[in-house]
């Protein structure tokens, strides 16, 4: 394929310039297209008011202080660009691409990006509200102490994100692909997945208002040193293995998730725990305490291990209890059992459990 021509010297000049303007003193709208642009760097601050680029390939490239406003990039291709303290306003870019590129200190307000492609991008201390990315296709992206306010991925392929003391009022993700998901640092009042299929997601030491799973298969999704008010997970096809660990949460929710394999819950505080319509296989709460209500209602349980750790209250309701129910030095403060179904071959393994005046015992389950 034959390589695209260098822009004459006259429309290089146009991006280094405010555009001209009409009678009314509106910007006249310009195209720069099917042209390559290679190490050049604009050092002003230039206002681009509804400019086109189409079909431009920029390599090495450096922008300081640019300001895009209501502007079309189709088929741009940014490699080993850098922005630095750029605004993008109303902009939209479609089947873009952007590879070794970096956004310093840059703000993205109401942009839209539609199958664009964003591989080894970094983005640091930069403001991404508002904005709305469709089928978009990651391949390691970088976030650093950024803010992602209110705005939404849309049926995106998300390989290798990392981010990092990042901040959000709403962030949510619909439909596509999470993989290799890190988020360290990050406080959002809001976290939305509905319908993703994850494979990979790491909350490290987070602050959390909502967290919410809905829908999808979501495998190795684990939660450690994280402060949240309430962590609902529901409808799920698939929840294999997941963990929460040393994490302090109001409200745990697990709702309508008929395959959750090896549970682990271990050194949590939980505010309340609800287990609603649920299948568990082999889970485990390992010193975990509860100081709220505990309620696992019309769901199986196969297999699970309660190992040291302090529950206000837990009650069974409606549920069937299989395989095995093993106890180690965990204190049940008050342990109700209603409407059981016990399989006969249940095994009962109990070594140092307490109840508190009026409790049932695990004893009690076939007769419960």
């Amino acid at each position: 394929m034959a390589s695209l021509p260098a822009p004459t010297p006259e429309q290089l000049g146009w991006l280094s310039r405010e555009p001209p303007r009409d009678d009314q003193d509106q910007p006249i709208i310009w195209t720069l297209a099917d042209c390559r642009i290679n190490e050049v760097k604009w050092a002003q601050p230039i206002i681009h008011d509804h400019l086109r680029l189409e079909r431009v390939q920029f390599t090495a490239a450096q922008w300081d202080r640019p300001v895009f406003r209501n502007c079309l990039l189709r088929g741009v291709s940014f490699a080993r660009t850098t922005f630095s303290h750029a605004r993008f306003e109303g902009v939209v870019f479609e089947s873009c691409s952007f590879e070794g590129s970096t956004f310093e200190v840059c703000a993205l307000d109401n942009c839209r990006f539609n199958a664009c492609e964003l591989r080894f991008t970094t983005m640091l201390r930069t403001q991404v509200q508002r904005c709305v990315f469709t089928d978009l296709d990651v391949t390691v992206l970088e976030l650093r102490e950024c803010d992602l306010s209110d705005s939404k991925f849309v049926t995106s392929k998300l390989h290798g994100p990392r981010v990092t003391r990042t901040t959000a009022a709403t962030l949510e993700l619909e439909g596509g692909e999470l993989r290799g998901a890190d988020l360290t640092a990050c406080t959002l009042d809001t976290l939305r997945l509905t319908s993703v299929a994850v494979e990979g997601l790491r909350v490290i030491d987070c602050e959390l208002g909502a967290a919410e799973l809905h829908g999808g298969r979501v495998a190795e999704f684990s939660m450690s040193g994280t402060q949240a008010k309430r962590l609902l997970v529901r409808g799920c096809s698939e929840l294999p293995g997941p963990r929460l660990l040393d994490c302090r949460i109001e409200t745990l929710q697990l709702e309508a998730c008929l395959n959750i394999p090896s549970l682990l819950i271990a050194d949590c505080v939980l505010g309340a725990l609800i287990a609603d319509n649920v299948v568990l296989y082999d889970a485990a709460f390992e010193r975990v305490e509860v100081e709220g209500h505990g309620l696992i209602r019309d769901s199986t349980v196969t297999g699970v291990l309660f190992n040291a750790g302090r529950w206000t209250h837990l009650q069974l309701t409606g549920a069937s209890v299989k395989d095995y129910v093993a106890v180690d030095g965990a204190h049940f403060q008050l342990l109700s059992l209603e409407q059981l179904k016990v399989d006969d071959s249940l095994q009962l393994r109990l070594a140092g459990d307490t109840y508190g005046d009026g409790s049932m015992t695990w004893g009690d389950a076939r007769g419960a």
